[in-house]
């Protein structure tokens, strides 16, 4: 009797490459160098025209803070055009018709607006020397698009109570190719305390 053996896992795949590669001589060979890399790295493709040139403005997913219905005084702390790394520079002084507190509360609110190409990039405000502000920047739209961030910044009272330096800056880079000018204001709000909306507990120093 003649037995018939069956070739192994091995065997079985070398049978197949070499089919292959018969059949297709071309896939075998190494495939040709791909060409060198050029020294300067070519410029961002624009954005499809599909997408048009005006996106929707940044949504903030936090609730708006809350505010109480007391007397309120708003000052402006800061408003700058942030080209460079060159900081804005000013000095804070509590609002008269507000007194030094304490307050029912105090809200921060960042207004900004770009446009044209440009990334995201980080900022900070402070006072005093007291960072109460850390914040980055949404992408721009060809057309420009504005966006509002606000913050409860009540327990920084003995910070705010008394004049301070003010300083901001939105670290960027404008030239031919990123061209987003970042306009930026931050403004107080100060809320008086009331009887039936008194002064929270705060940190008698920062």
């Amino acid at each position: 009797m003649t037995r018939h053996r069956k070739p192994g896992l091995l065997g079985a795949l070398a049978l197949a490459a070499a089919t292959l590669a018969a059949a297709h001589p071309a896939a075998a060979a190494d495939p040709a160098p791909a060409p060198a890399a050029s020294a300067a790295a070519a410029p961002a493709a624009d954005v499809p025209p599909e997408f048009g040139t005006d996106w929707h403005d940044p949504l903030t997913a936090d609730p708006p803070v809350l505010r109480p219905p007391t007397r309120s005084c708003e000052l402006t702390v800061a408003e700058a055009q942030f080209r460079d790394f060159t900081p804005y520079r000013g000095r804070y002084t509590p609002p008269a018709d507000c007194g030094t507190g304490p307050w029912a509360k105090v809200v921060l609110r960042l207004e900004g607006r770009v446009k044209g190409r440009q990334f995201d990039r980080l900022g900070h405000l402070s006072l005093g020397g007291v960072e109460i502000l850390r914040t980055s920047t949404p992408e721009p739209s060809p057309d420009g698009i504005t966006w509002t961030v606000e913050k409860d910044v009540t327990r920084y009272r003995d910070t705010l109570s008394r004049p301070q330096p003010v300083e901001m800056l939105i670290g960027n880079v404008v030239n031919e190719t990123y061209t987003g000018v970042i306009d930026a204001k931050a403004t107080l709000v100060f809320h008086t305390a009331e009887r039936h909306h008194p002064a929270p507990d705060t940190p008698d120093r920062v």
